[in-house]
This record gives C-alpha cells, structure tokens and sequence, in this order.
C-alpha cells in the first residue's frame, strides 16, 4: 500500500516470490546482509519484485540461496 497523505490506501500492482523457510527470521537476516530486502508473511520470506531491477534477477536469486541453504 502506498504511503498516506493524497492517496490513502492505493495499492501498487506487483508480484513476488515467497520462499517456505523453517527459520524466516534467521533467513531474513542472512538476506539483510546480503542488502536484499525482504519481508514475512504467513512464515514465508516474500521478495517483491516490483523493487528488484531485471538486471538484479540472478543476484536475488543467489541470495536467496545462500540464505536459504
């Protein structure tokens, strides 16, 4: 949802990739320091693409598995 103000409750389209982790927090903060951004939701680690510039695809998904691994 984008931020208040004029627009209040706007949604922005966008799609994501949810990983099913055992230890989110342990994988979020691998992520963090990896500088990928990252959320939690229903125990999944969710990346939201609409952020992640094309070019930055293969080094997502390396960090997602180093994080993950």
């Amino acid at each position: 949802v984008a931020g208040g103000g004029s627009l209040p409750g706007l949604t922005i389209p966008s799609a994501g990739v949810a990983v099913a982790v055992t230890d989110a927090d342990a994988v979020m903060a691998r992520l963090r320091d990896l500088d990928v951004v990252a959320r939690i939701e229903r125990g999944a680690v969710v990346c939201d693409l609409r952020t992640v510039d094309p070019a930055d695809d293969s080094r997502l998904v390396a960090a997602l598995a180093a994080a993950c691994g």
